[in-house]
């Protein structure tokens, strides 16, 4: 099984792919589902109506059954909530999932109704094709993708060779089993290209967003999320920006090369990375220096004694790992009410840190902005 590594370093396999797909993609599989719907749903309209009128034209006394009419019906019906939904301005993903779901199962019960009944000695193509078009059509799990053709097609095979004549019917369970291995095989490839695509996609969005000898987020992304977080948060609640520098960097790369200083800023973005809440956000803004910024839960007292954890980890990571000296500098700014904007944030956090540099000390200072 052909495996590939993604920006952030995991193996996935073929089967991951699909399911980091179905897991992550739910927004765009909904969109693309309910557009597929109106297609299906309006074209199967049209279609329908446009067999009826060639078939008049050819057969002039050839009426339409009820069976047809019911189909028509149907599919309008669906063609409404596809046409009406799509104007919502958020689409979810499980309400979609269902209605196409129901949307394949109930066009199949009306397709075998129309390809066994009326005319039981006329061989019928129409439920193999369709099976074939359902998973082109929609992004559904392959599991209940197979369910469907599977059960689908079987109830198709027994209703004919119960009530068609011999000869009809075995030309439809021939056509049937054709078009169910033929719609498995689509399944299969559908799938795997539709996860492929999305999954390079994310990869190389991630790798422009992303730091890549730390694996943090870049300069850029990471102001614009913040900026994007700030602009969310409710005014009420407090939060605050951290500004790490690596003390003496300079005199590492010097005394123990470069690529020791590539170690110390990979082992500085894994120890950050790892620190901090998965809500938070933690970038690496420049040379050798780093930020986070968190929404603070609970008392802005602990934040001091949280700046004290990270820097005796890091120092005690550092020489633990790489045997070598490594101090940081950490300058931090808290807004516990009001608006506030990212470069006034970061400018007070900066401003905290740059006065630690001049008059050494401790290894962090704040600065709350009233």
């Amino acid at each position: 099984m052909s495996l590939l590594r993604n920006a952030t370093g995991l193996m996935v396999d073929r089967a991951g792919k699909i399911r980091y797909y179905f897991r992550n993609a739910k927004c765009e599989v909904a969109e693309r589902n309910l557009f597929s719907l109106k297609i299906a749903s309006v074209g199967g309209v049209f279609l329908t109506l446009f067999i009826y009128a060639v078939s008049r034209l050819v057969y002039g006394a050839w009426k339409m059954t009820w069976h047809g009419w019911l189909l028509i019906i149907v599919l309008a019906a669906f063609s409404l909530f596809a046409l009406l939904y799509g104007k919502r301005r958020t689409i979810d993903f499980n309400t979609v999932q269902a209605v196409c779901i129901f949307f394949i199962s109930i066009t199949i019960i009306l397709l075998v109704n129309i390809s066994v009944f009326p005319f039981p000695h006329e061989p019928e193509s129409l439920i193999g094709c369709y099976l074939i078009l359902v998973p082109l059509f929609f992004i559904i799990r392959p599991l209940i993708i197979t369910l469907l053709v599977i059960t689908g097609g079987a109830i198709f095979c027994i209703l004919a060779y119960m009530f068609k004549t011999p000869l009809s019917a075995s030309h439809d369970i021939f056509t049937t089993i054709l078009g169910m291995i033929f719609s498995l095989i689509v399944l299969a490839y559908t799938c795997r290209l539709r996860s492929n695509d999305y999954f390079s996609r994310e990869k190389y969005r991630k790798l422009s967003h992303t730091d890549l000898l730390t694996g943090l987020l870049n300069k850029r992304s990471y102001e614009f999320l913040c900026q994007q977080q700030l602009k969310e948060r409710d005014v009420d609640s407090p939060c605050a920006l951290f500004v790490f520098d690596i003390d003496n960097f300079k005199r590492i790369n010097d005394t123990y090369g470069h690529i020791m200083g590539d170690r110390v800023l990979e082992l500085v973005g894994k120890n950050l990375s790892a620190y901090f809440r998965e809500g938070d956000l933690v970038g690496r803004i420049g040379g050798d220096e780093f930020s986070a910024f968190v929404c603070i839960r609970g008392s802005c007292d602990a934040i001091s004694l949280r700046a004290e954890q990270i820097l005796a980890e890091i120092q005690e990571c550092a020489c633990r790992e790489l045997n070598v000296e490594v101090t940081m500098s950490l300058g931090i700014a808290i807004i516990q009410r009001g608006a506030v904007k990212f470069h006034e944030l970061y400018a007070n956090a900066d401003k905290a840190l740059y006065s630690l540099k001049r008059s050494p000390g401790k290894g962090w200072q704040i600065n709350i902005i009233k």
